[in-house]
């Protein structure tokens, strides 16, 4: 997965702050998809720097439906429009987000 890390530093309150570029969040595939067609229907992980029910609030706020928490990975599974997406990305909490895609066991079904 490609990534490329954005930043730009501005001095508020005495304090120097980086402030990173909400498409860093995005591989460059993905984001370039998302803004090809800001109106599809897509199926997304929203990781988070800790999980917390105000993140779902805020993801339904910005128009996705939460499918999902994902403890495991500090995560909610999303479903909206790609615009939305896209937006959600300037939320502070978010650490990256990426498409949800089918996960397969490679257990041949018999217990451990």
């Amino acid at each position: 997965m490609e990534a490329v890390l954005c930043v730009r530093f501005c001095f508020r309150d005495g304090l120097f702050l980086m402030v990173l570029d909400p498409t860093t969040k995005f591989s460059r595939a993905f984001l370039e998809a998302l803004q090809a067609e800001p109106d599809a229907d897509i199926a997304a992980i929203v990781r988070c720097d800790h999980l917390e029910p105000a993140h779902e609030v805020e993801a339904e706020a910005a128009g996705l439906v939460v499918r999902r928490r994902l403890r495991l990975v500090q995560g909610l599974a999303v479903q909206g429009r790609a615009v939305d997406l896209l937006s959600l990305a300037s939320a502070t909490w978010v650490v990256r987000i990426e498409p949800d895609q089918p996960v397969h066991s490679l257990s041949s079904g018999s217990p451990l």
